[in-house]
């Protein structure tokens, strides 16, 4: 039934007009917005946490445009055997919610049905290296945020 709602949505999306006259605001992050979103950040007990669409990294705390810049602030202090990363693509879609009473939903975003979640995927690769990753963000969606299991966090940026 999940899925059936999802088609639907999609179908709906495709076919209906961008809004016009509207735009999120794109304030860059506060000091102080970004202090409390990355000065105590652990590692996640779970495997997935990060790595797939189900569950992603919930950072919606200011808005969709700071949620995508939260995530590219975030992928900045993440460090794979201790190398940055690099963004190679990033792609937004459509996924079935999770089932989690964690998951509290931001004041904004596109309207969608209920059990529907946009995420951010993104294809990174370790500096020097040619392996690659894929992290998914959820940029409408709040919850505690941690660094997927498997990466290093520098707070703050270091070389």
């Amino acid at each position: 039934m999940k899925h059936l709602l999802l088609l639907v949505f999609l179908l709906l999306a495709a076919c209906s007009a961008p809004h016009r006259g509207f735009e999120w605001p794109r304030e860059p992050l506060t000091l102080a917005e970004y202090n409390a979103l990355f000065a105590e950040v652990e590692v996640a007990q779970s495997e997935t946490y990060g790595r797939t669409p189900e569950d992603a990294i919930r950072i919606g705390r200011y808005g969709p445009f700071k949620g995508i810049q939260a995530s590219s602030e975030m992928i900045a202090r993440l460090r794979k055997d201790g190398k940055p990363l690099q963004v190679v693509t990033r792609t937004s879609m459509y996924t079935v919610a999770p089932d989690s009473a964690s998951a509290q939903p931001a004041p904004h975003g596109p309207p969608r049905p209920e059990g529907v979640v946009i995420v951010d995927s993104y294809l990174l690769t370790p500096v020097g290296t040619s392996d690659t990753l894929r992290l998914y963000f959820d940029p409408y969606h709040v919850a505690p945020i941690r660094a997927p299991r498997g990466m290093e966090w520098v707070f703050p940026v270091q070389g």
